[in-house]
């Protein structure tokens, strides 16, 4: 986790995830790359789909229907970039390197972009106030990005402040491979010698066979001998019900979920479902691709 990529619109909920971020590369002794983005379409000649609120998204028109980027914008922005770099500079005494990083157009895509190019290890980004976790995350920029990103996505809640994240749970689905995701996660954990737990939700009233629970957590285990893992599982009536009681009861400080195509939190970034709704959620969510990006 060298490379720390940090979306910013300057706003409070931003600047909760970036001082996050910056704890972060404290501990990973990374490099911390702050990104700015205005997104409009590049093609707009005689184009009518332009409002007079797009001025604010930095563009300027030049002749009707014709749309250029805006210059006075672009240098504001440029310069609250440069003084968020100064002032995470000035508080680490030069700790670790902090570059800035200013693009117009897709979000999605220049992230993309942006991974590639600076081996990029994970992206850290900010979630807006809502009353639920999926309210917090559906319709934003977080869920696109976490849902398309080849990397990691820790998605911070706008009042979660930076605690070692030393209890992980991670929302495991017994039925698919977890391995691609547990290797990513301890990656993350190993810094901050973090204790996992990978916690299985059973949707049904019926206690899981001792039996059978105890032969999958005796062959996790053999699996992975030397590092800090365990294995439960709980039965809910929903998954998000189930997970949420878990961190109550476990106290803990960031939640780790796979992005399969066919998983629940695969899910929760697409559509709305009465199950998803109960789920609130405090603590980070570190969201770890079915396919991450190979590093040379």
């Amino acid at each position: 986790m060298k490379n720390i990529l940090v979306p910013t619109d300057f706003s409070d909920n931003a600047t909760n995830a970036l001082d996050y971020a910056v704890q972060l590369a404290r501990v990973f002794k990374g490099r911390l790359l702050l990104f700015h983005n205005i997104n409009y379409p590049l093609n707009y000649a005689d184009s009518n789909i332009f409002t007079p609120t797009d001025l604010g998204l930095g563009v300027t028109t030049a002749y009707p229907g014709g749309y250029f980027p805006n210059q006075e914008l672009e240098r504001i922005h440029q310069e609250n970039l440069a003084q968020a770099a100064n002032q995470i500079r000035q508080k680490t005494h030069q700790g670790f390197p902090v570059e800035t990083l200013f693009k117009y157009g897709s979000l999605t895509d220049n992230l993309h972009e942006i991974v590639r190019d600076n081996q990029i290890d994970l992206v850290v980004m900010g979630t807006r106030g809502a009353s639920t976790f999926l309210e917090r995350l559906m319709g934003t920029n977080t869920a696109d990005v976490i849902t398309k990103s080849p990397i990691p996505v820790l998605a911070v809640p706008p009042d979660a402040a930076f605690t070692p994240p030393t209890r992980i749970a991670f929302a495991a689905d017994l039925e698919i491979e977890t391995d691609i995701f547990i290797n990513q996660l301890l990656g993350f954990a190993e810094p901050f010698g973090a204790e996992i737990t990978l916690v299985h939700i059973n949707k049904t009233a019926v206690k899981p066979d001792q039996t059978k629970e105890a032969q999958t957590r005796a062959k996790f285990l053999a699996k992975y001998p030397s590092q800090r893992l365990q294995l439960i599982e709980r039965t809910g009536k929903t998954v998000a019900k189930g997970i949420e009681n878990f961190i109550q009861d476990y106290g803990a400080n960031l939640l780790a979920v796979g992005i399969h195509e066919h998983s629940f939190f695969h899910s929760v970034f697409y559509s709305s479902v009465p199950e998803q709704m109960v789920f609130h959620n405090t603590i980070p969510v570190l969201a770890l691709p079915e396919k991450p990006a190979k590093r040379s």
